[in-house]
């Protein structure tokens, strides 16, 4: 079938093992999300993005509340604020402990619950006013987001992690080569902490001006 096209676009994982001369391979899922210029850092805040179950996966509530323990902490030591987002797949018993725990926490300046009301800018004022940002480990297309935003990320582990073994290579991956941190929910604050305090360089991801040179030689 990509024979009937000049161009196939392909995330790595879902390239095919043999790969033709009209197939672009990229590291992330494409996205339209990118950083600000030179990747310096904007944006002061922790962003959380927090999504749900998809197939082969389930998001634990255990893991979340922990994860949102460790942002209240840091944020709460540092005075920084957190911009919160769910999404439409979060489950209701953590869309019920996440409000709970941050609707009139003074920390918390922006909670989206996406079930109730999901504004389309959320995740762009979220990348925009965050330093570091936290995701749940389900979604690629999430990571890729949040890792083309040119911000820290951190992708937190999940107690009911059931994701296939090509996916959570894809994961492993991509922090063995300094795109993401993984992280036990419990270590979350200090690791937070750590980019906070010693803020190492952001590698940036190149998967936009590779995409854009294949674009002009069949333009």
């Amino acid at each position: 079938r990509s024979n009937r096209f000049n161009l196939v676009i392909l995330p790595n994982h879902d390239a095919p093992r043999m790969i033709r001369q009209n197939m672009l391979v990229t590291k992330l899922a494409p996205t339209h999300i990118t950083g600000s210029p030179g990747h310096q850092v904007t944006g002061s805040g922790v962003g959380i993005l927090i999504g749900g179950n998809t197939k082969g996966f389930k998001l634990g509530k255990e893991s979340v509340e922990k994860t949102i323990k460790g942002a209240l902490k840091i944020a709460e030591e540092k005075n920084i604020d957190l911009f919160v987002t769910t999404s439409r797949r979060t489950p209701k018993d953590i869309e019920k402990y996440i409000k709970k725990v941050l609707t009139n926490n003074k920390n918390c300046k922006l909670l989206v619950i996406a079930n109730e009301d999901n504004p389309g800018d959320t995740v762009q004022k979220i990348f925009k006013e965050s330093e570091v940002l936290i995701v749940s480990p389900e979604s690629i297309s999430m990571i890729s987001e949040a890792v083309s935003s040119g911000k820290y990320v951190v992708v937190f582990s999940s107690n009911v992690m059931a994701s296939s073994n090509k996916y959570q290579k894809v994961i492993k991956d991509l922090e063995k080569e300094g795109y993401i941190r993984i992280a036990e929910p419990e270590d979350i604050c200090s690791i937070v902490n750590k980019f906070l305090t010693e803020r190492p360089e952001i590698k940036k991801i190149y998967d936009k001006d590779k995409i854009i040179e294949k674009l002009k030689g069949i333009v």
